[in-house]
């Protein structure tokens, strides 16, 4: 998705969590004419802001953020992955806090104390898209995830093999595996808040969620 689709699609969850049920109604999130709750919104803005996969990002829990990381124990390829929460990322965690209770950061409203379901986001997008952004071609939360790596490539010229890192593929590559163990940290870091930061400008500038303090970050720069 290009970036005018990201922001279609970014307003459009603004749109679908309105309602007699919202919190600025006094409600639970939970809007009586909504479209989808406030904790589905904020994981699938959290897909656009980190590139994880949509299971990751539903199975989150408190105890996996530290500051402004996030560890994931164990990923698809059995190996665990270190997300960069851009300030962006930390306000929507934080409006979660008010809104689960369990030790998922994306409790389900069916079901108190498991998380969300991936199909349940996977539902809740295409409601989302059939709604308010018909024009925009049918996309799956997977395609949010190819959008953040085409996104990093494109608008922020970011390497391959860094955005690899970023989606936490496994390296075939012998020299991506040098790579990885030798400048991983700080480079990564640095795309996962650059990334940010992009969307931050790009793609949330008429949204009412933002970042309470905004970090400016040069890519490639230590």
């Amino acid at each position: 998705m290009p970036k005018d689709e990201l922001q279609l699609f970014w307003q459009a969850l603004d749109h679908a969590i309105s309602g007699g049920g919202s919190l600025a109604a006094g409600g639970n999130g939970i809007a009586s004419s909504a479209v989808l709750s406030h904790s589905i919104a904020n994981v699938l803005r959290l897909l656009i802001l980190t590139g994880v996969r949509r299971s990751e990002a539903a199975e989150m829990r408190w105890d996996q953020i530290d500051g402004d990381r996030w560890t994931i124990p164990e990923t698809k390829n059995g190996k665990s992955h270190i997300v960069t929460l851009h300030p962006l990322a930390l306000s929507l965690l934080k409006r979660q806090r008010i809104l689960s209770e369990s030790n998922y950061a994306f409790e389900s409203t069916s079901k108190p104390g498991s998380p969300i379901t991936g199909d349940a986001i996977t539902r809740a997008l295409e409601r989302v898209r059939l709604k308010y952004c018909a024009e925009i071609e049918r996309f799956s939360p997977h395609d949010l995830r190819r959008s953040v790596a085409t996104g990093c490539a494109e608008y922020l010229d970011a390497p391959e093999r860094l955005i690899e890192l970023l989606l936490n593929h496994v390296p075939r590559d012998r020299l991506i595996r040098t790579y990885q163990v030798g400048q991983r940290a700080e480079k990564l870091r640095n795309l996962f808040l650059y990334w940010g930061d992009f969307i931050e400008q790009n793609v949330t500038k008429f949204s009412d969620v933002r970042a309470d303090n905004v970090i400016q970050i040069k890519f490639g720069q230590n």
